[in-house]
């Protein structure tokens, strides 16, 4: 993926060096890429098809869902919008994207899909069409409830899935964790009791440590393992009786707090500390609930409100805003950005569900900074299914099921301060689950090809871009393969090619040739095509075939030289198997 270096990295600091290293050993440095296996996965065993139906009675809110064998699943229907970067239909397989998850800056993707040809996969946010999988590795068909997570900054991966011990039976949850350099797990591991209830593992944004948790509803006690650094078995367990049913289970970005919300209850845990550190009464409880990347701020959405709670200097948490909103209406979905900044909202009108309401909140004023509510038509119910904001909450997107009528497009990318959206994209059926990535660059969305409350199969992960770029890298970065870079800058001019091993540790604009964000010391100078008449060039760089190279990292950027100017973004490529 490219990143906007305003965004990523701030103000660099440093000059330009017009000195020309090796092109060799820049190549060489380069080669570090991933083959891609044509790994499919299996097809094997029967075709579920999933229905879905929202359910709100002013009491509770919830999603049930039927899920049966198929005869035959639809194909997976074709991306008809601008910004689409790439689409990875089922194509007959009859999978639904229902978990899918982005890291690495947004330049990898990770799903698993486990109501048909059950696998997870990694995908390259520099692939084009046709998208062929990094890697997959097969997991047995049996698996379900599967949940997965990212670690924003790098390119590590928690899926956390369940298999039956019995028909009907209880469930034992199996957590795996994967770096982007192997299809083969790091670790998986397997919580020793077996559960009725539901499950979930996250990782730190630094991938540095992974949380998991699983509730056990006979004895109402979530059960919690920690696992730091490599380690391939728990550093840490604890169980705290927490309910009978798990709305909502949360990890903040920097690993220190899991919060967990039953159907009467609130609570925060201190991972570090393997304890308790607030209990919080809910009247209400359901899936719209979360806390900030330090665990600041924590949001809880119900009918007719949203409450904020802070952390104050003495460690305990105030409620310093109570919202309200008349109707029958109810907070379905929300997340509050990593930097504890913003506030975003997603409503349903359960009355006939077919309207919802995007509202977007300062934190620290509680005042809305934008709204947009939108009418379907049609027997669909049209809800929020998942919101992702970015780290600083300025850009954020919306997935929903969609109405009959067509008339709300499902997915939905907006500014913090504007009602309009940025982007709609329109499916014939529902979103599953998206993750945004930190900067707010890039969208991955999961989808499923009918509407939820239809019994069938089939669907689609699909990548977006929120904003114009001006340097884009593509092409699988495998060992041995190429990877292709278009720059967009002035007309009629030489063009160039920026590699470093390793990005800018102090930046600093370069007066009128904007700001380099790669570290100048190491800098090679590649060639590109000069630009043409419409301000386009394009370079190429073949990476050598040395598997020593994968999970190493090559930043680049791009340089016109009449007049001198580098590009307002940059690619990190990570190099794969």
């Amino acid at each position: 993926m490219v990143l906007r270096g305003s965004s990523r990295l701030g103000v660099l600091v440093g000059v330009a060096c017009a000195c020309s290293a090796g092109v060799a050993s820049a190549q060489a440095s380069a080669s570090a890429a991933v083959v891609t296996p044509h790994a499919t996965g299996r097809t094997g065993g029967p075709v579920l098809g999933v229905q879905q139906t929202y359910v709100a009675d002013g009491l509770r809110s919830e999603v049930l869902e039927v899920a049966a064998p198929l005869a035959a699943s639809p194909a997976s229907q074709a991306l008809a919008a601008a910004r689409g970067l790439w689409s990875y239909p089922d194509g007959g397989e009859g999978w639904v994207g229902r978990a899918v998850a982005l890291g690495n800056g947004g330049t990898q993707a990770f799903a698993e899909f486990d109501t048909a040809a059950d696998r997870a996969v990694l995908l390259s946010g520099f692939d084009v069409a046709p998208v062929v999988p990094v890697w997959s590795d097969p997991v047995p068909l049996a698996s379900s409830n599967v949940r997965v997570h990212a670690a924003g900054a790098a390119g590590r991966f928690v899926s956390c899935r369940q298999f039956p011990v019995a028909q009907n039976g209880p469930r034992q949850v199996v957590v795996s964790t994967y770096d982007s350099g192997s299809a083969t797990p790091r670790w998986s591991w397997s919580f020793p009791l077996t559960t009725y209830g539901a499950s979930r593992a996250m990782l730190s944004a630094d991938g540095s440590r992974v949380v998991a948790a699983m509730l056990v509803p006979a004895t109402a006690e979530l059960h919690v393992a920690v696992f730091d650094g490599a380690a391939a078995l728990p550093t840490a367990t604890f169980a705290h009786p927490v309910g009978l049913q798990l709305q909502a289970l949360v990890l903040s970005e920097d690993g220190r707090w899991l919060y967990a919300a039953t159907g009467t209850g609130g609570y925060l845990f201190d991972v570090d500390a393997r304890a308790l550190a607030q209990q919080f009464v809910l009247l209400q409880s359901f899936a719209a609930q979360d806390i900030s990347g330090d665990g600041r701020v924590l949001a809880v959405g119900y009918f007719n409100g949203v409450d904020v709670w802070e952390r104050q200097h003495g460690g305990a948490y105030v409620r310093t805003w109570q919202g309200t909103w008349p109707g029958a209406i109810v907070c379905q979905q929300l997340d509050v950005s990593e930097d504890g900044s913003t506030l975003v909202l997603g409503f349903g009108y359960y009355d006939q569900n077919l309207r919802v309401r995007i509202e977007a909140l300062d934190v620290a004023s509680k005042s809305t900074t934008m709204f947009e509510e939108v009418q379907g038509a049609g027997t669909h119910q049209n809800v929020v299914a998942r919101i992702a904001a970015s780290a600083d909450g300025s850009t954020f997107a919306v997935g929903l099921w969609g109405d009959q009528a067509g008339l709300v497009p499902e997915l939905r990318v907006y500014r913090r301060d504007q009602g309009a959206p940025l982007a709609v994209y329109d499916y014939g059926g529902s979103v599953q689950d998206l993750a945004i990535s930190r900067d707010g660059a890039r969208v991955l969305v999961g989808v499923k090809s009918v509407h939820a409350n239809v019994l069938a199969g089939g669907g689609a992960v699909d990548l977006y871009s929120t904003r114009p770029e001006d340097f884009v890298a593509s092409g699988v970065p495998s060992v041995g393969r190429k990877v292709d870079f278009d720059l967009w800058g002035a007309p009629n001019s030489a063009a160039r090619l920026l590699l470093s091993p390793l990005p800018a540790t102090d930046l600093t604009p370069f007066g009128s040739w904007g700001v380099l964000y790669l570290n100048r010391t190491q800098l090679s100078i590649l060639p590109m095509s000069a630009t043409d008449a419409t301000g386009h060039a394009r370079g190429e760089l073949q990476l050598a075939p040395d598997p020593a190279t994968i999970g190493t990292t090559l930043w680049f950027q791009g340089l016109t030289l009449e007049p001198r100017r580098f590009t307002a973004d940059f690619a990190a490529v990570q190099i794969l198997p």
